[in-house]
């Protein structure tokens, strides 16, 4: 039964960006079973202070800020911070809000709904994103369907042996999860989050766990702060502040060793260290290996979006080494891709500041289009009503 959802924002070193997430959740908060909790795990005591001055000034109904004895690493703050949520808050449901990520409005009402439906379920959704990096501002809502779709997790698995990341994978950043399924994950494993990336850790845990989910093809967040993400940073073949910072905290060897080729630095190859690790855990069939040439071209495809031509030609000269070449059905697809990126290009808004376009994006509902379905959506084959 779903009595209350429970909103955890972790942030760290992002003062202002942590309080507009709890903003976009406070204008829909009104008489919503919702609580926000703000775990500051941040090392700048000036970041804390944004923060503290935010809770004094607006002193929003709900909203309450925990904060580790330490800072922690990222993986670690995750933790500590679902733990006292779940320990001091009865709710049956929690979320994580990530400080990059914006409610639109209207969508925390809708989700609310979905989840009181189907209370038992993990429920995933999506979101759509602002190119905040590159100038000018730009935002491109992607077609939705609008449907709720009931996914077969082994389907998920299979996919993901062979490198196909589907928006709908659930990674608490884009899912409601129950109470009983994150104690089914400490049971099991002694922590709901662990390893380097624990959105894709705690999303590969809970496929194998559960036989099904539910996914909302819809797009309830918006995404922005490119600059300040670590998955962009590795995606561009460049350290940022934040980067850095992240990997000050890893354990020596961490990062991608569990994949079969540890020395790329990709989002990818960070998706499938999660992943090989979990299936390493687990020791459950369910976890197919990971396809190789598959694998290799995925990375492939990222290196040559790397915009560091040194990392570009480093992580080249590695795969290169591992026997991986360029087949004419691979330039093909790339070049397919390319030209797919270049036409969606056309259909993006740009915006002369970000303020504008964070208005623009979470005020203007998607449209959703369910026709979409027959032409390239891969999801579960159950369609369910959403009310």
């Amino acid at each position: 039964m779903f009595t209350k959802l429970v909103i955890l924002i972790p942030t760290r070193n992002r003062g202002e960006l942590a309080c507009r997430s709890v903003m976009s959740v406070v204008k829909s908060q009104a008489k919503l079973p919702v609580d926000v909790i703000i775990s500051d795990n941040s090392t700048d005591s000036k970041e804390s202070a944004v923060i503290d001055s935010f809770l004094a000034e607006q002193a929003p109904r709900g909203v309450s800020l925990i904060r580790p004895p330490t800072p922690l690493a990222m993986t670690e703050h995750w933790q500590w911070a679902i733990t006292r949520a779940m320990s001091v808050h009865d709710a049956s449901h929690f979320f994580m809000l990530t400080d990059r990520m914006l409610f639109k409005d209207g969508a925390l009402p809708d989700l609310l709904a979905i989840t009181e439906k189907y209370p038992d379920e993990l429920i995933s959704f999506t979101y759509d994103r602002i190119d905040d990096y590159s100038r000018p501002i730009s935002y491109l809502p992607l077609p939705r369907t609008g449907l709720l779709y009931r996914m077969d997790t082994r389907d998920l698995l299979r996919l993901t042996a062979n490198m196909v990341f589907y928006s709908c994978f659930p990674r608490m950043l884009n899912s409601v999860a129950p109470r009983n399924v994150l104690a089914k994950l400490e049971g099991r494993y002694g922590s709901v989050f662990a390893s380097v990336s624990p959105d894709y850790c705690f999303c590969f845990r809970v496929l194998g766990m559960i036989p099904a989910m539910l996914y909302y093809d819809n797009s309830l967040l918006v995404n922005y702060a490119s600059d300040r993400s670590n998955g962009a940073s590795f995606s561009r073949g460049i350290t940022t502040r934040d980067s850095a910072d992240f990997e000050r905290n890893l354990a020596t060897g961490a990062f991608n060793s569990e994949t079969p080729v540890p020395g790329i630095r990709t989002v990818g190859n960070a998706v499938i260290h999660e992943y090989c690790s979990v299936r390493e855990q687990s020791n459950d069939d369910s976890y197919p290996e990971v396809a190789l040439r598959p694998y290799l071209n995925h990375l492939a495809r990222e290196i040559s979006a790397f915009l560091d031509p040194a990392a570009r030609a480093s992580a080249s000269k590695i795969l290169a080494d591992e026997g991986w070449r360029a087949t004419n059905g691979f330039k093909w697809r790339l070049l397919k891709t390319s030209l797919a990126l270049r036409l969606l290009a056309m259909r993006k808004r740009k915006f002369g500041t970000l303020d504008e376009a964070i208005r623009y994006a979470t005020t203007h509902p998607s449209k959703n289009k369910p026709w979409v379905s027959r032409i390239h959506r891969r999801y579960g084959r159950q369609i369910l009503p959403l009310s």
